[in-house]
């Protein structure tokens, strides 16, 4: 994770606006329609231990978006550890095939 921030920091500009540019976004509401409007095949991926956004936004955001299915990675983070490149890369097909 060190790793990442480093990178993070080191290809950044302003690092003042890259560390507070998450909290200068609005979410009060969707600009053009909200997550039932989605039409598209969806395919949620959601660490089962992530501590940035708890498993329950992975649940809440798949049955928000209709018909959409959820795959909880377990043991994962706010991350794509490589060691789950093959489970997530098969759903991904399987997925983008239907």
């Amino acid at each position: 994770m060190r790793a990442l921030a480093v990178q993070d920091v080191a290809r950044t500009v302003n690092i003042q606006s890259a560390m507070s540019n998450h909290f200068c976004m609005e979410f009060d509401a969707p600009r053009s329609g909200g997550f039932g409007d989605v039409v598209a095949p969806t395919l949620v991926v959601h660490g089962a231990i992530d501590p940035v956004y708890p498993l329950a936004h992975g649940h809440a955001l798949r049955d928000a978006v209709p018909g959409a299915s959820l795959l909880v990675l377990d043991s994962v983070g706010h991350d794509l550890p490589r060691a789950v490149w093959p489970l997530f890369v098969d759903a991904l097909v399987v997925h983008t095939s239907t």
